[in-house]
């Protein structure tokens, strides 16, 4: 359909065209016994013609009565929509001759009487155009290009430069959509190990309180549960851990939710017995945003820290080491940072290879 298209907008603006032996017919039948060029509204109106030649190329359009210009592939079956002339325009082309034929037919409205000696006239006319064109331009032309193999040559060659341009700026812009897509995934690759690295889970341990926090600060940043659970995998936690940890991060948002409700701790715990193990409700209530509060400062963290370690006598540096372990292991499991731990028991004077030492072992 585009190759006729061009072709035809090729030799209707260049080539000076004539006639050919062939008859157009408008029919209000499929096999078009009945001939006629006077249709009512909403008629099919079947469009065919007839030769005697057998041309290599045939081209053919319809002019509607608003004036738009259609190409067609007879034989054609239209709806008489539009109210008007119709014109039928065909071109053929034989060897190096390109002959070209038209004619009319009207559309009207179903009620409008059919005025039998205008029809009779109209198609005299028609035809003696017609006949005028026969007798006066029975002559063979010479289109601009040699031949028409070589007009379709040209054509093809046109069109498949086209296709082959499409296909290599299409895959540049996909080499470039990758690229890009690399780039901005490496600062998202590095953000999750910062996020890990703050968080304590670059490495896996028992403490799936920390994991709470880790969730929490890489959804804000906007990474899906998908990458935080492949980021935890390949940082060597288990299946089993990555998936307590989500539950954990699930039961937290859900308490959180209960007690913007004001209700009683004890409230709240039934409501979330329902749903989730009494263990996994145990654990994750030890989170230090559940005792201070959703939206703790850190300076409240602090507070806490530090009563803490009076509550397990490391307030004050002494030999008592296996109560400096269970007060960072409490730390841990209200999920603080190693870091912030660490800041609190360096301020109280305890050494810092101790402290590291016993996060090792941990």
């Amino acid at each position: 359909m585009r190759k006729n298209i061009i072709l035809l907008i090729l030799f209707l603006i260049i080539i000076p065209l004539t006639s050919a032996e062939i008859t157009i017919n408008t029919c209000s039948d499929k096999l078009c016994n009945i001939q006629t060029q006077i249709f009512s509204q909403n008629d099919l109106i079947y469009i065919n013609f007839d030769s005697d030649t057998v041309y290599d190329n045939v081209i053919s359009q319809i002019k509607y009565p608003d004036g738009k210009i259609k190409p067609i592939n007879l034989p054609e079956q239209i709806e008489g929509l539009q109210l008007g002339d119709y014109t039928i325009e065909i071109i053929t082309i034989k060897d190096e001759t390109i002959k070209q034929i038209s004619a009319s037919f009207k559309v009207l409205n179903k009620n409008e009487p059919v005025n039998t000696n205008q029809l009779i006239n109209n198609n005299l006319i028609e035809n003696k155009e017609n006949t005028n064109i026969q007798n006066s331009n029975q002559i063979e032309i010479t289109p601009l290009i040699n031949n028409q193999n070589n007009l379709k040559n040209t054509i093809l060659i046109i069109i498949g430069s086209l296709f082959g341009l499409l296909i290599i700026i299409g895959l540049l812009l996909y080499i470039v959509k990758l690229k890009n897509k690399h780039i901005q995934n490496e600062p998202s690759e590095n953000k999750l190990n910062e996020i890990a690295q703050n968080h304590d889970v670059h490495t896996p341990h028992k403490f799936l309180n920390k994991v709470i926090n880790y969730i929490g600060t890489s959804l804000e940043h906007g990474f899906s549960t998908q990458a935080i659970y492949e980021h935890l995998k390949s940082n060597g936690w288990t299946e089993n851990q990555i998936n307590e940890g989500f539950k954990r991060f699930e039961i937290l948002g859900a308490y959180h939710d209960l007690k913007e409700k004001d209700l009683m701790d004890e409230e709240i715990e039934k409501e979330l017995a329902k749903e989730y193990n009494k263990k996994q409700i145990k654990e994750t209530l030890t989170h230090h945003s559940v005792i201070l509060g959703k939206n703790a400062s850190k300076e409240a963290q602090m507070n806490h820290l530090h009563e803490l370690a009076q509550n397990h006598n490391v307030h004050k540096v002494n030999n008592k080491i296996s109560k400096l372990k269970k007060y960072i292991i409490q730390c841990y499991k209200h999920g603080y940072s190693k870091e912030l731990i660490t800041n609190i028991l360096l301020q109280k004077g305890w050494n810092k290879k101790v402290i590291d030492n016993i996060f090792d072992n941990i």
